[in-house]
């Protein structure tokens, strides 16, 4: 059943249940799974009574993201910004609370509207008082004058003062949550505890469950001859992956030769859709976790080791199964010609970026010669590649990128910045034109795909921008009409190399968020008007998605269920917010360790 037939039938109406089933001419369960899925997503209020849309009320569904003693943060899915809550209602309510709001006029506050639902879990620190016993810290609660009181004892697990818990959230009033403690989580005394309270804090998993385990140890680590049926062979090419020093999972590996009026670069992906398959065990999983977190002294997978560093890891001298992207390009950095393949590799070799920059720096590589030249072709083209993208006014903006060396003990004693050199730049290049050539076959064909959007820059942070730029004397020559062409050349007129990269700090911060969304409005920072993900299934769920419907419906040419795009719409809200939860995740355990 669609969604639509319910909206259809709620727009300017109140109904009760009978009298909606009747109306959508469906059956009770199904209506009823219908409206379940609605009011989660925010669409549709149940006011005691009857059913309505939420927008009839001026109400959004949001979610508490920060909560102190007189005021909470509340997020809104599609919305830029967080609004600040206050008064007697946030009596009671803690860190990840789903409410209803109105929106105030200053489009800074808002105010409540009435609750929804709690999570059914929460995660914090076991603090013991004398005579007393445990309680719970954490930051969802710390704040919000409420105590947490646990049917169980904390003891039987052998927690400790100072472990950090996962308990049950069972019942709850204004004043009190009743909890039963499920697992412990991290000993105090553990190497790493703290990055591992950071990453546990927000809520990101860091295991996985026994079913989970059980499905991956059973995906066989070598192909078999079923596997190479239907399947282009790319096996006799050379075709290389290039990395960092340290990476573990290869999901794109390349290819390059000349050709008549230009190069055929070849882009291969690691073929994950066809070991994770829609529900399994691995598949829910993977889609909660959204995407890989990479901290300084681990990784948190979206998959099982057996798949992103096993059968889908793109290693050298082994036959891998890949998703294809063959791509014509001209001198001038022009794709003219594009076709998909479901594939079969061996790579050739694993290059690492120190290789490649030192290769190109006239540094003297191990490398046989026929990869040397392949990659200096490659250099060549990817340079046309990337002065088109500066001519479509494709913003290079400063982001600095920092590396720890941790001793055994997890403490950090030394930290470098990252520098993107010119085996970097050249593997980005042909990412990014593999993921406009996915995305344009999609545009050009009608059918829905899930896009990696960048709206234009909010008006309010552009305001926050130019008030900078007054007061560092920058503002005369700011372009009036922004554009990502304008903005790109403005930036590069600033001669003073320190001042610049201040300002491209401040323009990145002015920027929208890119976000995954099944409604194409291009992409601000790249100039694209088709962009998505599709290069990095191992770590990123959107790109698993995208390759399942590339495989199904554009290279097989199967029709669209009718529910795609609300698929989409929900898939691309929720791995908005993992991929944030990433980020935040990742940025915390940079400070944590540079102030060590």
């Amino acid at each position: 059943m669609e969604s639509k037939k319910i909206i259809n039938a709620l727009k300017d109406n109140h109904l009760d249940f009978v009298s909606l089933v009747k109306k959508v001419q469906e059956s009770s369960d199904e209506v009823e799974k219908k409206l379940h899925e609605l009011e989660n997503q925010g669409v549709v209020l149940f006011n005691g009574k009857e059913y309505a849309l939420l927008k009839d009320y001026d109400l959004f569904l949001g979610t508490i993201v920060l909560r102190k003693k007189n005021f909470a943060f509340v997020r809104i899915p599609h919305l830029e910004k967080d609004y600040r809550l206050s008064g007697t209602y946030l009596k009671g309510l803690i860190g990840g609370d789903r409410i209803y709001v109105n929106l105030g006029k200053d489009n800074e506050t808002c105010y409540f509207g009435g609750f929804y639902s709690r999570k059914s879990k929460i995660v914090g620190t076991l603090v013991k008082k004398p005579r007393k016993g445990f309680y719970l810290s954490s930051p969802d609660i710390d704040e919000a004058g409420v105590r947490v009181k646990f049917s169980n004892d904390p003891l039987d697990f052998d927690a400790e003062d100072g472990d950090m818990v996962c308990a049950s959230i069972d019942d709850y009033n204004e004043s009190e949550i009743f909890c039963t403690v499920l697992k412990l989580l991290v000993k105090k005394t553990e190497v790493g505890s703290d990055i591992s309270r950071i990453i546990l804090t927000e809520e990101a998993p860091l295991s996985f469950e026994e079913d989970v385990i059980d499905e991956a140890n059973k995906i066989p680590q070598s192909l078999s001859e079923i596997d190479y049926q239907g399947r282009e062979d790319f096996r006799d090419h050379l075709i290389v992956t290039i990395d960092g020093q340290d990476a573990l999972d290869f999901d794109d590996a390349v290819e390059i030769k000349r050709v008549l009026n230009g190069y055929e670069i070849g882009v291969h992906i690691a073929d994950v859709s066809n070991y994770v398959k829609p529900g399994s065990p691995i598949d829910l999983s993977a889609y909660e976790r959204g995407t890989s977190i990479y901290v300084a002294d681990r990784v948190v997978p979206m998959l099982p080791t057996q798949l992103s560093n096993g059968i889908c890891s793109l290693n050298p001298d082994v036959d891998r199964l890949v998703m294809s992207v063959i791509m014509n390009v001209d001198k001038y950095g022009n794709v003219f010609k594009t076709r998909f393949s479901k594939g079969v590799i061996r790579s050739k070799a694993r290059l690492t970026y120190n290789q490649v920059n030192d290769l190109f720096s006239g540094k003297d590589v191990d490398l046989p010669q026929d990869v040397k030249d392949m990659l200096f072709v490659m250099k060549e083209a990817t340079s046309f590649i990337r002065k088109k993208r500066e001519r479509n006014g494709a913003l290079e903006l400063d982001s600095t990128e920092i590396k720890f060396t941790l001793d055994e003990n997890n403490n950090p004693i030394n930290i470098e910045k990252r520098e993107q050199k010119e085996g970097e730049k050249l593997i980005e290049d042909l990412m990014i034109i593999a993921n406009v050539a996915v995305a344009t076959r999609f545009t050009d064909l009608g059918l829905s795909t899930l896009y990696r959007i960048h709206e234009d820059p909010p008006s309010m942070k552009l305001e926050n921008l130019k008030a900078f730029l007054v007061r560092a004397k920058l503002i005369d020559n700011f372009p009036r009409t922004i554009t990502p062409y304008a903005l790109s050349s403005w930036l590069k007129s600033i001669e003073d190399l320190r001042m610049r990269a201040i300002v491209s700090g401040q323009l990145l911060r002015s920027l929208a968020k890119a976000r995954y969304s099944e409604e194409n409005v291009g992409h601000f920072g790249l100039s694209e008007e088709d962009y998505l993900h599709f290069t990095s299934p191992i770590r990123r769920y959107p790109d698993l998605i995208v390759h399942r419907l590339l495989k199904e419906h554009v290279i097989d040419g199967k029709a669209m269920p009718k529910d795609i795009d609300e698929y989409l719409s929900i898939a691309g809200d929720h791995l908005s917010a993992t991929e944030r939860r990433a980020q935040k995740i990742e940025r915390t355990v940079d400070d944590l360790l540079s102030c060590k």
